[in-house]
């Protein structure tokens, strides 16, 4: 699974963030970003954490 984060709706709330058993996802330019895509263990806690639905998987 791919996580993507749409950078123009992302509020930066952080919950992903904090939800990610990973560390795959870090705060860039106020928005949560994808930084190490290949240590994701395709679990889904980021999608489901997200308040605003701004989270999609490929």
């Amino acid at each position: 699974m791919v996580v993507q984060i749409s950078a123009d709706d992302c509020t930066g709330c952080q919950v992903c963030i904090d939800t990610c058993p990973s560390g795959v996802l870090v705060m860039q330019n106020d928005v949560s970003t994808v930084a190490n895509p290949d240590d994701c263990t395709d679990c889904g806690q980021c999608l489901e954490a997200c308040p605003l639905e701004v989270i999609s998987a490929a």
